[in-house]
């Protein structure tokens, strides 16, 4: 049997028949969507880190307001929510 018989044989053209077949069906059914959802949490990701930057922006001027008043103990008072709802999520967690 020469090498290009082998490309002629039955079963190769059933393999490619089903790798034709399959592989579309993979992407389609799989692929797509995954990076469909993937796209959409990067959106979110740079609109959530964008809203922070912000966030921490007003946070920094406000707290720099008070220390150029010589408001020391209420600068450090100034508390990102962040940091908050991180601490009662753990609080939260540690009864599990």
């Amino acid at each position: 049997m020469h090498d290009t018989d082998l490309l002629h044989t039955p079963l190769t053209a059933l393999l490619t028949a089903v790798v034709l077949k399959t592989v579309p069906e993979i992407i389609f059914t799989f692929l797509l969507p995954l990076w469909s959802i993937h796209t959409k949490m990067l959106k979110e990701r740079e609109t959530a880190e964008e809203t922070y930057a912000v966030h921490i922006a007003a946070l920094q001027e406000q707290i720099q307001v008070l220390l150029d008043d010589n408001q020391l103990e209420e600068a450090k008072a100034v508390e990102n929510p962040e940091d908050t709802k991180d601490r009662v999520f753990s609080l939260l967690n540690q009864g599990e």
